[in-house]
């Protein structure tokens, strides 16, 4: 395979994964719109880090990045916004409905909590976008 070659197929995968990336944090955000009628579809939205679809590329094809440095840090990144899920899935499924006077407050409280969490979400994927771009740079440098 030509460096050429190389260098696309890399940056193919990179592009996917990215898109996979979004498409997964964008089905999480739609299922929280309503957290009292939260549910959510695992196929779209898969908890485990190493079995969605990013995860997937990250442990399969995305290997072949593992010469660069940032690559290393997508994991961490990566393994953060599972467990900013997990968190979210936590706050969600807490029942903690005694300490409050109405339905509607404990929902108010609980939306906020996930708000706050989606906000640490949101960062993390930011940081993964950035990493991904690094990623992409390194691998038109590539000779």
């Amino acid at each position: 395979m030509s460096i050429k070659d190389k260098k696309r197929k890399l940056l193919d995968g990179i592009a996917s994964a990215r898109i996979n990336h979004l498409k997964w944090k964008s089905y999480f955000e739609i299922s929280l719109r309503d957290i009292s009628k939260f549910k959510i579809n695992m196929d779209e939205v898969q908890p485990i880090a190493t079995e969605c679809k990013f995860g997937e590329w990250y442990y399969g094809e995305g290997q072949d990045l593992r010469e660069f440095n940032v690559f290393h840090e997508v994991e961490k990144v990566h393994e953060k916004i599972h467990e900013t899920y997990f968190k979210v899935i936590g706050a969600i499924n807490k029942d903690d409905k005694s300490i409050f006077t109405s339905k509607r407050s404990y929902l108010q409280t609980k939306q906020f909590v996930v708000d706050e969490l989606l906000m640490d979400m949101n960062n993390y994927s930011s940081i993964l976008r950035n990493l991904l771009s690094q990623l992409e740079a390194n691998v038109h440098k590539m000779e």
